[in-house]
């Protein structure tokens, strides 16, 4: 813009000294300080009002005119924005433009010069004892016209090119400061709209939680009871079974079991989705990791006649990962492959290292079915089947590989897949070797060496289920213990204040008083600090269980309890 003020300056320099101009000084150098006085506004602090003010008193004052304004043209109607006399409640109203000289400049887009509009009628009246008017478009760079900046005089008046010119300069900044104030509205609109979504995501975020959180208790709940009772059941506890029976609980604790890796599943991804996953790294050798990990699907490949062979050596390099996730990932690969795999067919494990990249690749070799190559990229999504007719003839839910890839992606690595039709499929994890620690320590299980005080240990029972406090009942007694039995928190403070058993297993969701408030006065009684405390949780995140020892427990058992990892646990409390 100011290149455009020097340019008129020297245009008016050469008007000053051409002899026909000699008569117009006066007004040329009152020009020239109107320009001084545009180039000097400033639109302060976002007040648009303000600024529209200034330029329609500046236009007045300057041009010796009787009254200016600024509108705002949208369609066929207009309102004032700024007016450089009071004219009280005609501010901000609508008024058409039909038939009026703001309409005209508004259609044609250029300025338009009316010495009298008493005389001159095809482009519209003035308003009441009005004859001159000079109005100029607000313009914006993409050309749209947006108003008008129009000036009124009582008296007949022919407005020189200098004028016009001037009111073009104060219209341009007009249009820009209309142009910056509309933009930043719209900004400001979508940031609030942008807040109110992110405070509605979070709400959402929260329920979510919430909402697994609970599911999980209940979900994890009927299967202890389940799982528990089938394993009571295989011990034998009430009398031997019949190989029909036998059968029909081995079918009950595996389809049980295959019902928990798929809540277990869907709660994990849900926990990486929702950032709350936390490894706890530890060296792990590859072949020992992939070793441990064939055991889980021995039996599945054995049923469909599947070599299983594992080619990695024992001396590659140690990497620094979470050991049960990454056993996670190559369970899922392999039981993966065993699925799509046809009978007499063949899964092997292979190993490469890159010491200058410092990463493994472990790959999950098949002769299975294979992959599309148009089906690839939608391997990795959650709840994604790529055989989604009802006569599919492979079962799950399409969160395998979804958690293979997040649970790779956390770790820092990533996951490949080469595939043919017909030919089988590999599966790569490309790992680093080392991983900065994880802000959150592995919690350590804080065991140690209690006496019982009879020779019939006692321990109290604290379970508000009836089914799971029946099944742990009648195991803890096979296993000749001597049970205590409590249903919420108040009444398993009294019944340990009173019995003072041997050890507590207490579940945290119990009514009355939840199971860490209960810990926690427990622990305030003197006679009762040593006794050791085991939690039983559904919620198997790290803060919960760090809650659980923070609170007084030595250990805590996440739901559904194995029952055989249960009593290996209580023995260590024996000297």
């Amino acid at each position: 813009m100011f290149s455009r003020f020097s340019s008129f300056f020297q245009q008016l320099s050469r008007r000053i000294v051409h002899p026909q101009r000699q008569q117009h000084d006066q007004r040329v150098h009152r020009l020239i300080g109107a320009i001084k006085v545009l180039a000097s506004l400033s639109y302060r602090n976002g007040n648009l009002n303000h600024y529209l003010q200034e330029i329609t008193e500046n236009v007045s004052q300057l041009m010796e005119i009787d009254w200016s304004v600024v509108t705002l043209c949208k369609g066929d109607a207009e309102r004032i924005l700024a007016s450089s006399l009071d004219i009280g409640e005609a501010m901000n109203q609508v008024y058409y433009l039909h038939g009026t000289l703001t309409g005209t400049v508004a259609s044609l887009g250029r300025p338009l010069v009316v010495s009298d509009a008493t005389q001159i009628t095809e482009y519209g009246s003035c308003p009441n004892g009005y004859r001159a008017y000079l109005g100029v478009p607000l313009r914006l760079p993409s050309g749209e016209v947006i108003g008008t900046i129009c000036s009124f005089q009582h008296q007949v008046r022919q407005f020189s090119e200098e004028e016009v010119y001037l009111a073009e300069l104060f219209a341009e900044r007009a249009a820009t400061a209309i142009d910056n104030y509309q933009l930043y509205q719209k900004q400001q609109q979508s940031n609030e709209q942008l807040s109110l979504a992110n405070a509605e995501l979070a709400k959402v975020t929260r329920l979510k939680d919430e909402f697994l959180s609970t599911m999980s208790h209940e979900l994890r709940t009927p299967l202890t009871a389940i799982i528990g009772l089938a394993e009571v059941l295989k011990e034998e506890v009430y009398g031997n079974l019949t190989s029909k029976q036998e059968k029909s609980v081995n079918t009950i604790e595996e389809s049980g079991r295959h019902l928990l890796e798929l809540i277990n599943d869907l709660l994990d991804l849900s926990k990486i989705e929702s950032g709350k996953m936390e490894l706890q790294y530890s060296s792990v050798s590859p072949h020992t990791l992939t070793e441990s990990s064939l055991i889980f699907v021995r039996q599945q490949a054995q049923n469909k006649q599947i070599t299983l062979i594992n080619k990695i050596p024992q001396d590659l390099t140690v990497i620094q990962a979470d050991e049960r996730r990454m056993r996670q990932i190559f369970i899922n690969l392999l039981s993966n492959a065993v699925k799509f795999t046809p009978d007499g067919g063949q899964i092997s494990l292979e190993a490469t290292e890159d010491v200058g990249k410092q990463i493994t690749k472990i790959s999950v070799i098949d002769t299975g079915i294979g992959i599309k190559i148009d089906h690839l990229d939608q391997l990795f999504q959650p709840f994604v089947q790529l055989d989604s007719s009802f006569s599919r003839r492979y079962a799950g839910t399409g969160l395998g590989l979804a958690l293979v890839h997040r649970l790779a992606d956390l770790h820092g690595g990533s996951v490949a897949v080469e595939s043919e039709i017909n030919q089988g499929s590999r599966f790569s994890v490309i790992l680093p070797w080392k991983l900065p620690q994880s802000s959150s320590e592995k919690i350590e299980d804080s065991v140690s060496s209690f006496q019982f005080t009879s020779t019939t240990p006692s321990i109290l029972l604290v379970e508000d289920n009836e089914k799971n406090l029946a099944m742990m009942k009648t195991f803890l007694e096979a296993e000749e213990f001597r049970v205590l039995l409590s249903r919420n928190g108040l009444e398993a403070i009294k019944i340990a204040q009173d019995q003072i058993p041997d050890l507590i297993i207490i579940d945290l969701q119990i009514p009355e008083l939840d199971g860490l408030e209960a810990i926690r006065r427990i622990r305030t009684q003197t006679n009762l600090k040593t006794i050791p405390i085991i939690a039983l949780t559904s919620i198997a995140i790290s803060p919960n269980l760090e809650r659980c020892l923070k609170a007084g427990a030595n250990h805590y058992c996440v739901k559904p309890i194995q029952l055989d990892i249960l009593k290996e646990l209580i023995c260590q409390y024996f000297s």
